[in-house]
This record gives C-alpha cells, structure tokens and sequence, in this order.
C-alpha cells in the first residue's frame, strides 16, 4: 500500500542522507534514484537524481539556477513528503527467490505501479494556495518526485518497495510555483495505493500469469504461495506493530513515527550471496523450498478482465458503496472498481470505470462539489447516493411523516394517569415523554435521550401503560447486549433486530403491537427500512429511542438523526447519571460539539493522566482501577481497540493472581485460562441459557471433568456454560475487568477508566465518557514530537494533543439527503453573512456625503462592484438551496407551497417561491422549522423584504393554483427585466448615475 511520511525543516540533511544511503540496496546495488512526475520535467530533471539537486529542492530553490522557486511568505514546515509503496509481500518472495527473469517483470510491474500512482496523486491531490489566508486554490502542473527503489526491509526481509520523495511545491496555472495542499496529498494517498496495487496486479498478471487471491482493503496475495512462509519473512512490519503497540498510538502519522524509531542502519558491507543463502535457509527451516514460488507461475485459465456490468451493478447495490456509509465521492468509487479488479487493471480503465459509473444511473448527485463557502481553503468533493439507497430513505421518511395521525398505540388518558399514580419518580420530561407515546397516536415516534437521561425507567412505565390498554409491548436493538438490557430494565420482551425481521416474513406484527428499538442510531437505514415495512402493514406503532450524539451505525445510517429533524420528537435532557454538576455541563459540551470547554473541565479536575509511553500508560490505568476495585466500587476499564482490551485484561489479572483472589484450578478456553473468582464477558449469545454477546460476570464455579464454567452474571443469575459453549467456533469467553468503548455503551458503573489514543472520534469518547456515575479519567501517552513538534521541542506540544485532536472528528451518520441538507446549513449561514453585508452597503451608498467628485465615484463604484457580486453569489447559493429542497422539501416550505409539482411552468413557480423562503428565512436568521417566514419585521428593511416575498409566494400559490401565468407574474418578469437593463446601463454611466443606482439598490435591496 501507500505510506506518507514527512520532512520537517531542520531535517533535511539526517533525511535526504538516510534516503540517498538507503538507495544503495542490500540486494541490487542500486546506488541512484531516478526523477518522476511532470513537475520534474518541467524543471528540466531527469534520469539520474543527484543529491545537491534533492538539497536544493528541499530549500526551495531551482536546482540548476538556485533562484528561490518559493516567495519567503511561502516558506513550508514541511520540505517534502516520502511515499512509500510497498509490493504484497508474496511479491517480494517473487522477486527473491524467483529466477533472473521473474524477477526483471516484478521490478517492471512494481515500476508501473508507482508510476500509476504517481500519476493519480499528480490529477487529484496537486494544488496550491494563493491570496490572504490561501482563499485561492490554484490547480498545479505535476509533482517533482525522487524515487529510490529498495528490494529489502531493514529488517532484511525481501520486500520490494520504493521511496517517493515528493518536493513540497508545484507550479501553478499563473506561473509562481507554491507549496501545495497537504490534506489533498492524504486524502488522496488512500486511493493511490488501491491504485498502485491493482497496476501491479494487472502487470504480474500479463507478465507472469499469475492469478490472485481475493482482494482486501486494496491488496491480494500471488496465488499458491503459503501463508505461513509470507510470515517467515515479515519482521519489519511486526516490529513497526510492536512499536506502534508501545506507544498506543495507531493512526497513519503514528505508523509514519513507529516506521522512523524502529529503522535500523542498514549494514552495507552484506554480502548479497550471503543475504541469499540466509532467505533460503530461513525458508527451508520453515519447511519452504525456493523453487517452491514456481507453483505461483502456473496459472490454470486465461487472464480475467473486469465484468464492468458487473462491476458496475455491484457499486449501486446494498453491499456496494452504500453498504457502510450513506454517500461517497469519487475517491471511493475509483478505490472500490480498482478492489473489484481481482486481476488487476490500468488507471486508465479504472478512472473511465469509475467515471461511467458516476455519469450513469447508479449514482446520484447530492452535494455540489467545489469550495465551501464558509471556508474557502478547504475543497468540498462532489458527493454521491445510490437511487436504491435513496429510495429507501425516502421510504423511510415517507412513512415515518405520512403515519403521524395514524391513531396507533394510543392507550388513552386514564391510562396516563394510572401510570402516573403506579409511578411518582417520573421527572416532568419523563411524564411528558410517557404521555406522548401513550396518547399521540403517531405510527412512528423518536425519543432522543441523551446518556444517562433515564429512558429505560420511562420506557418502563409506558409499557405498563399500552399493556392495560391491551396493546402488546416488543423491543428490539442491534446487539444482544442491549436487547437484553431494555428487556431486564424497562420488563419488555426483547430480542436483536436481525431477530427480530428474520422472524416477521413468516408471521406479520399481531394487531395492537408497539415495537421499542433501542439505541436506533447504531441501527442502518436498510434494517430499519425492513422494519418500518412491516410496520407500516400491520399498523404497528413504532418507537425509535437513542443519541444520535453517541455511537454511529456500522452499516449506512442516519435515520435517528433524520427523523428528529422531521418528526416532533420527544427529548430527554436532564442528566440523572453524573454525580457531579461540572462533569454533567461538560459531557453536553462535549455532546454538542464544544470539545475545547469541555476538555479544559476535565484537564482543570485533573481527569488526563500522560505517560511516556502506552507500557506506562497502562500500568497507571490499571494500578488506578485496582485502587477502585479493591475499595469495593463498580469498575469498568474502557478501551478503544480489543488487543489493548486484552493486554489491560493480561495485567488485571496479574493483579487478581497476586492477591490471592483468583482460585487454584484453572480451566482454559482457546488461549486464556479462567479460574474461581475471575471476571469474565461471554463472547457469543446463548439463548438458552440466556446470554448475550457483551454479558459480564463472575466465575463462581469450574467444573475440569465435565469442562463447565459456572458464571453469576451482574444481573444475578446463575448460568452454566457447557463445553459445547465455551469450545465452539470462534472466542466465546473472555476476561472481563476492561472492555472497548463499543461493548461499555449502556453501562453505569461507579468509576470508569478509559484509555485514548488518537483513534478515538467524537461519538466514541462521549460514549466512554458518560459511563460512569462518580468519575472518570483519561490515560493517554504523551505526544510524540515527530508527530506534534515542527521545531522538536517538547514545550509547545500538549502532551494530550494526539488524543484530543481525534475527538473534535465526528462520525455521526447522516442520511444521504441530509449530506446535501448540511452542506447547505453552510450554505445558509454565508448567505446571512451576504445578506447582512449587502444591506450594511445600501446603508453606506445612502448616507454618503459630498465629497470631492473622484472621491465619492471611486467609492460608490467599489461599494457598486461588491453588491454586483454579492448578487451574484447570493443567486448561486440560492440555486443549491432550492435544488436540496427539490430533494427533500422542508416542513415550512410543504407548507407554503405543498410537494414539487410536475410541469416546468408549476416547477419554475414552486422553485422560485422556494428561493424567496429561504432567501428571506437566510437573511434575517429565522430557523423554526414549523413557521415558513414569520408575520412580524424588526424594522424597514426586513419589512420590505418580507413584502417581496409575500408577493412572490402570491404569484407562485396563483400559478401552482390555476397552472398559468398572472398578471402578477407578469408584472414582476417585467420588473425583473427593466432592473436588469438598468444594471447594465449602470455600468456605463458616471457620476451622477452612479449616484442614481446606489438609491435605486438601496431600494430594492431586498429583491431575490
């Protein structure tokens, strides 16, 4: 795959050495790297790269003329980024043990690869910046690369690879070269790899006749070579995973660090017949001989070219683009057809695919592409949906709105009242909450409770309420885990939602059913689309409860946080978890996105305990949580990845065994022993025994001739695993003192202890920080100067930074229209901005004096040309307004002037009547999603412009109403007309008409 490492300043010389030494290749002697890119060429360097010309690039100066190729203003922390891309390793073993022949293709196959690309990264991710802040972004023409190729790891391990080092500048379309546009070159490098390993695969293919195994996260193996020997000769990469492991960082920019501290000089001096013999005795120690790679060159069939019918059907599919996540771009698509080339194929056809596919009918546009408004630095991708996927939403949406006045699973008011009376703890927003699902009557309902709000209590009331009014009462959620809680919490019968719809083609939901999911925004919108069918139906009344500021959905999701937006949804807000007033104003600070204050709170109350390294980290953890522990309280230690899970269970225990709290029998189960008073989590669900995946408790029992574990679950109940269980495939038990963040969400515990690193995202962290009721501290290892540090320094890094970096990323779904409907939230607030800056010009042209004559055209001409162009704008944000709402029409603009219609003269009325709400909704930042525009104006400005848009609804209600043009209409296509005559009069004209137009705009600044 494709690796970005880069140069800071003040590295150049130990880098550019390191490199050009590396260049002298254990086993090919290889002592020169040689130019690529366009941007090379266009500097005149070719062939051969010379050292000093490496040094002068890194300084930003032309290598043959030294001239400064960058202004001093332009002057880049980072000189240069090394790519590197890495062959599979069974193509090294290839190359290694292959005769002189073989190994000639895979030099050229790998050649190929990194050309292709380079030539991906070179159309996709090379641009630079102009202007004040780099407000403009300018394409450039190619990179200036150094390739060095290496065929060993300083491991020595055969591993074909090459070092691109890529100059940190381009020179753009005006001439000026200029540092390029660093997020571009990550958020391509991705899809460089995929691309690099399919060229390569498609090369080897042809040259070799090799065939391929199947294809994950972009890289296959060569066919007929045995696992087992891939892994003899795989030592660098597990030392860079040890590294990584120690430092408990786990990011691209930690594997970039790991890669740097674990390099070992490399001994120049071996001879390459002595590293020779060494690979083949290590391969026959391994039970390998060389000749074995030759089984890999008989291939069985001709070479398989790419089924783009296939293909194509595949990417629009439930399990193509859209099987993880609601919308994608371009990227994803030329990653995704370059994965189906199981036989590999050129950029060419991959980038034609791709395009194909994005110009047919599998793939619609949601979101423009282009810059963001509100930030103008940073490229918005043109995204896309699939129409299977978007028809499902809006199924879902559809019948979620359209079931509102249903009159389903209404209990009925006596039956509120005799709730309230069987349960006077309910707070008032619970009461309001039981009330609601009681009486609505709404087919679908939305409760969004924030963590620790206590919606299980309420659930549980609401049940006892439909159940005396004969309705019966069924819960579903995603895991085991969480069914089995709803069910023990709230009393109602619950199972998994894939249970529960594996159930229902064979029987339909019995009349009078209400179905509570819980935690909905883990659930995807084709599950939940399944369900709402079913519902829909049989009538049944269903009732979405969860955070959608908590754990997103595996699968494409969004429908809990799309629905809130559409439906009255019902909210639970008060914290009843946290003991402390602080931790509760934090965790909604965190909640909403306010990651700085809130993190401050916990930094403030020493919650962030830094170590050095993740081996220290640990141990503070853990030496804390048995603190805890011992002391009698509820603990939990949380962890965002299972192998740290595991080494934090590996010292709990050690714990547990040197205190004498663990008995002297041990029973293992798969690598793990287990002994009496072990705390230990079921892996695996077990109906019958009533057990779930995420079940926790302690061993009480072991049984060694019958091999039985006997558990006592937190819920007390005794359970009885059976050899049958804890020997079936895959993990079945587990210890139990630390869990991930994913397998914590629904606990409460006294005191949590939670491990970060610089993977954990938004929703994870509030997940894992609002676990517990008394505290909870953060372990994190303190930032690593390569990764934080431009000037390695350890003063100006925030030993947190790493971590706290992660947490401001959000991974909340949105439904694939509502990526559209966000992009356009930015959209409206540049547009008040406009809007407000427009009416702040009308104002300066109307109270301007009488200066000197050049004075007063000078000003009124600039101030002019700025509301010409703010028109402009304003027209085209407008337009994406509108086109979002076409998609999915607002409740308020419904209101106004019902669904879209059909006919182009109903559409034209219909859009323009759109443009005119939310025009006016932008400009004087009126949010209520129930009122179209309001009936009162705060001044004269606003009032007329609310006139305007009165008037424009009027023609528009005329039109929709009666499907011809009025004589209102007329009138304003007139009036429209003869402005924009005098507009381009304007323009011609002097001072005194000048003066004319700015009273003419000042009057009508509010016109659309």
């Amino acid at each position: 795959m494709l690796s970005i490492g880069r140069l800071r300043s003040g590295q150049e010389d130990y880098y550019l050495r390191a490199v050009d030494q590396g260049a002298d290749d254990y086993y090919t002697r290889s002592a020169e790297g040689q130019w690529r890119g366009r941007g090379a060429q266009g500097l005149g360097l070719e062939g051969a790269v010379a050292p000093a010309d490496l040094q002068a690039l890194a300084a930003g100066l032309d290598p043959h003329t030294d001239q400064r190729l960058l202004s001093p203003q332009s002057r880049r922390s980072v000189p240069a980024f090394d790519l590197t891309l890495s062959a599979p390793k069974s193509v090294s073993l290839l190359y290694a043990f292959g005769e002189e022949g073989v190994r000639t293709h895979v030099v050229a196959g790998h050649g190929a690869g990194v050309g292709a690309a380079l030539a991906y990264l070179e159309e996709h991710a090379t641009v630079t910046r102009r202007g004040r802040g780099g407000a403009l972004e300018l394409e450039g023409d190619g990179l200036v690369a150094a390739e060095f190729g290496h065929r060993t790891s300083r491991a020595g391990d055969p591993q074909v690879h090459s070092h691109l080092l890529v100059a940190n500048l381009t020179r753009a379309t005006d001439g000026r070269y200029g540092a390029l546009v660093t997020p571009l070159m990550y958020r391509h490098g991705r899809t460089a790899g995929f691309v690099y390993q399919a060229v390569l695969r498609r090369e080897l293919a042809h040259r070799l006749g090799v065939e391929w195994t199947e294809v994950h996260n972009g890289t296959a193996e060569v066919a007929h070579i045995d696992q087992a020997w891939l892994r003899l000769h795989s030592r660098r990469r597990q030392e860079i995973l040890e590294r990584q492991a120690e430092r408990g960082d786990h990011s691209a920019r930690a594997a970039e660090v790991a890669a740097l501290d674990t390099r070992k000089t490399k001994d120049y001096d071996v001879d390459p017949e002595a590293l020779q013999q060494a690979w083949e005795s290590r391969a026959r120690a391994g039970g390998f001989l060389p000749r074995d790679v030759n089984r890999a060159l008989e291939r069985t069939g001709p070479v398989q070219e790419l089924d783009e019918e296939c293909v194509l059907s595949l990417l629009a599919g439930p399990e193509g683009l859209t099987a993880r996540a609601s919308s994608f771009v371009r990227r994803d698509v030329v990653r995704a057809v370059a994965e189906q080339a199981l036989q590999g194929a050129s950029l060419d056809a991959i980038e034609a695919m791709a395009d194909r596919y994005l110009a047919g009918p599998g793939a619609v546009p949601i979101m423009s592409g282009g810059t963001c408004p509100d930030a103008p630095t940073q490229r918005e991708e043109q995204r896309y949906s699939t129409p299977e996927l978007l028809a499902l939403e809006a199924r879902v949406i559809g019948q979620a709105v359209g079931r509102a006045d249903e009159g389903t699973g209404v209990a009925g008011r006596r039956a509120v009242a005799a709730v309230f009376e069987r349960h006077p703890e309910l707070s008032g927003e619970q009461r309001d909450m039981v009330e609601r699902l009681l009486t609505s009557g709404a087919g679908v309902e939305v409760v969004a409770a924030k963590a620790g709000s206590g919606k299980t209590f309420a659930l549980e009331a609401a049940k006892a309420g439909w159940e005396a009014a004969g309705h019966r009462v069924v819960g579903a959620a995603l895991a085991a885990r969480a069914a089995h809680q709803l069910e023990r919490d709230a009393g109602i019968a619950s199972s998994t939602l894939d249970r529960l719809l594996l159930d229902l083609p064979e029987e339909r939901f019995p009349d009078r059913t209400v179905v509570v999911v819980d935690e909905a925004a883990m659930a995807g919108t084709r599950k939940l689309a399944e369900l709402f069918e079913h519902a829909d139906r049989a009538h049944t009344k269903v009732v979405l409860v969860g955070d959608p500021h908590q754990l997103p959905a595996i699968d494409a999701g969004g429908v809990l946080r799309g629905l809130t937006a559409r439906l009255p949804t019902i909210e639970l807000i008060e914290n009843r978890r946290q003991r402390q007033a602080w931790e509760r104003a934090a965790l909604d600070q965190w909640r909403s996105g306010d990651l700085n204050r809130a993190l401050d709170a916990y930094r403030i109350h020493g919650r962030f305990i830094v170590a050095e390294t993740a081996l220290e980290t640990r141990a503070r953890l853990v030496a804390d949580w048995w603190q805890a522990f011992s002391a009698g309280e509820s603990t939990l230690m949380l962890a965002p990845h299972r192998h740290d899970v595991e080494l934090l269970n590996g010292v709990a225990r050690d714990r547990m065994t040197r205190a004498g709290r663990l008995g002297v029998e041990a029973i293992a189960v798969g690598e793990q022993e287990f002994a009496i008073g072990d705390r230990v989590m079921t892996r695996r669900n077990e109906r019958r025994v009533g057990i779930t995946n995420g079940t926790l408790g302690w061993v009480t029992e072991i049984d060694l001739d019958g091999r039985q574990v006997t558990v006592r679950t937190d819920d007390e109940r005794q359970v009885v695993l059976s050899a049958a269980y804890l020997d079936g495939e895959g993990e079945r038990l587990v210890h139990g003192y630390a869990t991930t963040i994913h397998k914590g969400q629904g606990a409460t515990l006294d005191r949590t202890f939670v491990l970060g690193d610089d993977t954990v995202y938004r929703e994870l962290g509030y997940s894992g920080a609002s676990r517990h009721r008394d505290s909870v501290r953060f372990y994190v290892v303190e930032a690593d100067l390569a990764m934080d540090s431009p000037h390695g320094t350890r003063d100006d890094v925030d030993p947190t930074s790493g971590f706290e970096r992660s947490l401001h990323s959000s991974r909340a779904d949105l439904l694939a229209v509502d990526t559209g409907r966000a992009h356009t939230d930015l959209v409206r607030l540049s547009l008040a901005e406009m809007y407000a800056e427009r009416r702040e010009l009308a104002m300066q042209l109307a109270t301007s004096g009488e200066p000197q004559r050049h004075e007063v055209t000078d000003h009124e001409r600039a101030a002019i040309e700025r509301m010409q162009a703010l028109e402009t704008a304003i027209d085209r944000r407008l337009a994406v307004v509108v086109r979002v709402a076409e998609a999915d029409p607002p409740r308020y603009v419904i209101a106004e002037l019902g669904p879209l219609p059909e006919g182009l003269r109903a559409r034209t009325a219909w859009r323009r009547g759109a443009a005119a709400i939310e025009g006016y909704r932008a400009a004087w930042k009126f949010h209520d999603p129930d009122v179209t525009i309001g009936a009162t104006a705060h001044n004269n400005q606003q009032r007329a412009h609310l006139d305007v848009v009165r008037h424009e609804l009027a023609v528009a209600e005329l039109v929709l109403q009666h499907g011809r043009t009025t004589e209102l209409e007329h009138e304003r296509i007139d009036a429209e007309n003869s402005l924009r005559r005098s507009r381009q009069q304007d323009r011609a004209l002097h001072r005194d008409d000048d003066r004319a137009r700015a009273d003419r705009d000042i009057g009508m600044d509010i016109d659309l």
